[in-house]
């Protein structure tokens, strides 16, 4: 009996050795198998693998390490955070696994975390050289340059060191503004490295930011020479050209690529994105039109387009090319699918256009209920909707998701805003900038924050911190000197002005600021020097072209002002713009018949604007032919109804003369013929809120824009009409929204400054009010609320 059950205890232990066996066996293979298939690029079937193994074995850290590799190849970031950190909690001696976390806490910008692993790794095998490297990097972008190069250049004694610590160390120098050092680290980088592209590259850059441009150009040739197929390489050298303003040899260069690259649509995507942000806008988007053409399911080069004419002020362009993504003819995927609708609604969102976007929002969602994209815009349009409850909980969704999002960080410190919850927001915003100190949207934000709050000194750090970090954009230049003249700190802003037009001598943005600051301060042959050389350099810009033509007939310099306004006529022999820039200097020089000749060659390009008419009317009201030209166009009307002209300039002239009730009754009849005459509608929504006396009124002003607005979402003129309807409505939050996109497309208007700076009043920002109101009352010409205008700005400046 004793033998019996030694036998079976013998047995069952056999058999579970045996199965012990058996199991370590099967993981292996499940190990060995997953491996293959990594080293083949087989990440899908690698990760089956890799589970299996962890099925098997649950505390099996190596396979936990693999499948974390798997992963991360195939950017599945979250699910190779996961896996790495199941691998260092079973075996804390899985270096590789620590190093990996440390460089996707890296790229988190979660910097504490990041140093931690970091040490931990170096601590375990001091000379790990890619630990060593990942702390000098996390230091560099934690805003401690010095600490990273007390770390790092002892490295440089070590032989064999990487290419990558010269470039991070001379990132360092860089980050402290020795741009001597930065170089010096680099050159001796090519002395070990002699051929490799990134350190040439990143001399090139070192090169250009110092204005070395001969220097810079050699390093882009020697890419060149290095690898010639590489057309990344000569797209830099062509940027390099446009901004020594070798515009034919950049051209040339260009050129060249697209020539030898006819076929290849990625190439001529970046030729045309190039051509875009030099201002070439025509040439990018005939390139882009031309890769659709070529490959008319290309969504991704239908979504370039799109955002290049969203840029250009063209939105109704922009949402048709998107559109097109959708029709079953380009068969989008639904990845594709869900990328057009999330931009769709972004655009219409940005257009405060809600309803559409509400649309694509949930069509978004329905399909893929966790899109962190979808679930970001849905909390934008609840701050597009004064809903600061509703923005919180998608902003806090998103956050759960994302930690680093930062327009959501940003976005839920306004909704908090929204709440009047401000020392809420400031500790969000403060939070994220202890995390993230080099994220220039939140010192943006905390700088607004600041602003509102009146404590300019911490607006100031922050804008002066913006500065340091992105000294490559003029809106930081920009920016520095708008606060400052808020501040009344002219001579300071005038500085931030200049710097901003001799950092970037091809943009219109720095002339434009420091001539209206030489002009409020009546400075007036420094503001004509300023846009005369803003002009020069950038002859192709329509507000600089105005301005200019605008100084030199408000100073009386009629021959000035009509030869550039010849200029642009001659650059634009097909817009209506420069036929109406043209009509007003004649007008001014008192060439009334040749003023209406000009204005007439405008109506045949757009016969629908509104400004032109006004600019018609105007001429027969100074030609004293008021009365014949009402008789005129009543009997134009009566012969032609359909003549929708001859209706918008007999509107012109009622309006002109005070005549409201006539231009509202013409109005109606025009829309009651032609619903599709935007401006008509325009004009009379405006002129029903301007006589509204209930708000029932108010709400069919709107009523008869929306269809208008929805045709020409970028018309100034209509997103000044709606948000004025919104100020009258009390409605500030969604005012604010429709005249700052006004503002940002017509920037010279003096009646969208009125508007904005009006609603800037009523919401508090009396400093930004103050200067749109100056700016508005700067001119001479007398719009409608003009004398409200100067009794805000006397009691802002008595306040």
């Amino acid at each position: 009996m004793r033998a019996c059950k030694a036998l079976s205890v013998v047995i069952a232990l056999m058999l579970v050795l045996t199965a012990c066996g058996t199991s370590e066996q099967k993981k292996q293979k499940f190990m060995n198998k997953g491996r293959i298939f990594y080293e083949q690029g087989q990440f899908v079937k690698a990760r089956l693998e890799f589970k299996n193994a962890i099925q098997i074995d649950p505390r099996f850290a190596e396979a936990f390490q693999m499948l974390g590799m798997a992963e991360l190849k195939a950017d599945r970031l979250r699910q190779a955070f996961a896996a790495f950190s199941k691998a260092v909690v079973l075996d804390p001696g899985l270096l590789d696994s620590q190093v990996r976390l440390c460089a996707l806490l890296l790229s988190a910008r979660v910097y504490d975390e990041a140093l931690a692993k970091a040490d931990h790794v170096l601590s375990e095998n001091p000379e790990h050289f890619e630990a060593s490297l990942l702390k000098g990097a996390i230091l560099i972008e934690a805003q401690e340059p010095k600490k990273a190069i007390a770390h790092l250049e002892p490295m440089l004694s070590v032989q064999g060191m990487p290419p990558e610590l010269y470039t991070l160390l001379s990132g360092a120098y860089g980050r402290l503004d020795d741009l001597s050092r930065a170089e010096k680290i680099l050159q001796k980088g090519l002395a070990v490295h002699s051929g490799h592209a990134q350190l040439y590259l990143e001399i090139a850059g070192l090169y250009r930011l110092s204005r070395k441009n001969d220097q810079a150009e050699a390093a882009y040739k020697r890419l060149i020479e290095m690898a010639p197929d590489e057309v990344a390489y000569k797209f830099l050298l062509a940027e390099l050209y446009w901004e020594m303003e070798q515009n034919q040899t950049a051209d040339a260069l260009v050129g060249q690529i697209v020539g030898d690259n006819a076929k290849n649509i990625g190439v001529l995507s970046t030729a045309a994105r190039l051509y875009l942000d030099q201002g070439a806008v025509q040439k990018g988007f005939a390139l882009l039109r031309q890769c659709i053409q070529s490959d008319v399911r290309n969504v991704g080069v239908r979504l370039i387009l799109a955002e290049a004419y969203f840029r250009d002020g063209q939105s109704a362009k922009a949402l048709e090319t998107l559109r097109e993504c959708l029709d079953p003819n380009v068969a989008a995927s639904p990845d594709d699918s869900i990328l057009v609708k999330n931009e769709l609604a972004r655009i219409y969102l940005a257009l405060r256009q809600t309803k559409d976007a509400q649309q694509f929002i949930d069509q978004v969602l329905g399909e893929e209920p966790g899109n962190v994209e979808a679930h970001f815009l849905k909390g934008n349009l609840h701050l597009a909707a004064g809903n600061g409850g509703k923005a919180i909980t998608e902003f806090r969704w998103v956050l759960n998701e994302q930690a680093a999002f930062i327009p959501a960080v940003v976005g839920l410190a306004k909704a908090h805003q929204m709440r009047n919850e401000i020392e809420l927001a400031l500790t969000i915003l403060n939070k994220a900038l202890k995390e993230h100190p080099r994220e220039v949207l939140i010192r943006n934000e905390l700088a607004r924050v600041h602003g509102l709050q009146k404590d300019f000194d911490q607006a100031e750090r922050q804008l002066l911190a913006v500065m340091d970090l992105e000294p490559q954009r003029i809106e930081a230049y920009v920016n520095l000197g708008d606060f400052y003249a808020e501040q009344n700190n002219a001579a300071v802003a005038g500085q931030w002005y200049l710097k901003a037009t001799q950092a970037f001598p091809n943009e219109d943005l720095g002339y434009l600021r420091l001539s209206d600051h030489h002009l409020l301060r009546k400075e007036h042959q420094k503001a004509l020097a300023v846009l005369a050389d803003g002009y020069r350099r950038n002859p192709s810009s329509k507000p600089l072209a105005s301005a200019l033509v605008t100084y030199h007939v408000q100073h009386r310099n009629p021959e000035q002002a009509l030869a550039v306004a010849q200029e642009i006529l001659g650059q634009f022999p097909n817009d209506a713009f420069a036929f109406n820039l043209l009509a007003y200097v004649h007008i001014e020089n008192r060439a009334l018949s040749e003023a209406q000749r000009t204005i007439e060659k405008a109506l045949a390009f757009d016969p629908l604007a509104a400004d032109i008419h006004n600019t018609l009317a105007k001429i027969y009201l100074l030609q004293g032919r008021k009365n014949e030209a009402i008789t005129r166009l009543r009997n134009i009307i009566a012969g032609h109804p359909g003549d929708s002209a001859a209706y918008m300039t007999l509107g012109a002239i009622y309006q002109s003369d005070k005549e409201y009730d006539r231009a509202i009754a013409l109005y109606r009849q025009v829309l009651a013929q032609d619903k599709e005459n935007y401006a008509a509608a325009n004009n009379l929504a405006f002129l029903i809120c301007e006589s509204a006396r209930q708000p029932d009124a108010l709400a069919d002003a709107l009523a008869v824009l929306e269809p208008a607005l929805a045709a020409r979402p970028d018309d100034p003129d209509m997103l000044d009409t709606k948000g004025w309807i919104y100020y009258r409505m009390a409605d500030y939050a969604n005012a604010i929204g429709a005249l700052e996109k006004a503002l940002q497309i017509a920037p010279e208007s003096d009646i969208i400054a009125y508007h904005t700076g009006m609603v800037l009043f009523k919401t508090g920002d009396s400093r930004k009010a103050a200067k749109l109101l100056r700016k508005a009352l700067a001119s001479e010409e007398d719009f409608f609320g003009r004398q409200e205008a100067e009794a805000v700005l006397k009691m802002l400046r008595e306040a």
